[in-house]
């Protein structure tokens, strides 16, 4: 997926939904769930990640405010925070 400003929306609504899973996933005590459920806040995660970097580089590019930048950045982070902490609490019942 090409990393723009949509494709990064759509792919932090994927990591809302499937953060919102997690409790669900956890609750449900089935291993192979759990596992996979840690796999793929793992991957969106890093996706999203990814993505950030080279639509940031774009903004940069494209003369945009720093300041802009930064609160975007800031909006990113906070998002990511809450999924790493899902990521946390789905690798401590992994082990």
């Amino acid at each position: 997926m090409e990393a723009t400003s949509a494709n990064l929306d759509i792919k932090i609504t994927q990591l809302e939904m499937t953060m919102a899973k997690t409790n669900t996933v956890l609750q449900s005590a089935k291993l192979e769930a759990i596992e996979r459920q840690y796999a793929t806040l793992k991957s969106i995660t890093a996706d999203v990640e990814r993505m950030r970097i080279e639509v940031e580089a774009k903004k940069l590019a494209d003369k945009e405010e720093t300041a802009e930048i930064q609160l975007w950045n800031a909006a990113l982070d906070a998002k990511l925070g809450k999924a790493d902490d899902k990521v946390r609490s789905v690798r401590e019942r992994v082990g």
